[in-house]
């Protein structure tokens, strides 16, 4: 993964990461629902199993499910574990394929 250097702090390599790769469900919804605008808006769709569906939240939703939304989800401050700063300001980047959706796999288990 490429470093992404920033002016208020600095990207944790990926060995250091502090945080679950679990994805959170406040992070799903903004995901789904950002894509989702963007899909309304004319952005070009991924290539995915449609199943029909027309309507951008849903469509959202698959993209989310086939992990072929092409976001990189930035932690840092209170989304860290037990709610800890980072002290010298870092964050760190997820690609949305390096994270588990644990409503996706709870779904899959019923």
């Amino acid at each position: 993964m490429e470093e992404i250097e920033q002016s208020s702090g600095e990207r944790q390599p990926n060995a250091r990461r502090v945080t679950r790769n679990t994805l959170t469900k406040y992070e799903r919804a903004r995901l789904i629902g950002a894509r989702a605008v963007q899909l309304a808006h004319g952005a070009p769709m991924a290539e995915i199993d449609r199943k029909g569906a027309v309507d951008p939240l849903e469509l959202a939703r698959i993209e989310l499910l086939e992990k072929k939304i092409p976001f990189i989800i930035r932690r840092a401050g209170s989304w860290l574990l037990h709610h800890r700063y980072l002290p010298d300001g870092s964050f760190e980047d997820w690609k949305l394929s390096e994270l588990d959706d644990a409503k996706t796999d709870f779904d899959a288990r019923r």
